[in-house]
């Protein structure tokens, strides 16, 4: 989880960028709205989005949050306790 620093419309803005990882792959979740607090809750825990705009950038599909009420976060929902197991496994990477 990071935030980058843009330029828009000749303000500065901040873009919170978090990457979701699980045995599929990994995709990243960007918000223009949403700030690190709002997820420091969820660090290294599982969570579901439901509600999300999949946007693509130079052929790169991400998902991006809705503003206000839209996107919903929880950390709780099927098969999350497996997924943690799949984080605490070691990894093949030489």
């Amino acid at each position: 989880m990071c935030v980058e620093e843009k330029v828009v419309k000749a303000e500065t803005k901040g873009l919170l960028i978090i990457k979701l990882l699980d045995r599929t792959g990994q995709i990243e979740v960007r918000s223009w709205t949403r700030t690190m607090d709002d997820f420091s809750l969820y660090r290294e825990r599982p969570i579901l989005l439901k509600r999300v705009r999949v946007t693509a950038y130079a052929g790169i599909k991400m998902l991006e949050l809705i503003d206000g009420g839209g996107t919903i976060v929880q950390s709780e929902f099927p098969h999350a306790a497996d997924l943690s197991a799949f984080w605490k496994e070691p990894s093949n990477a030489p």
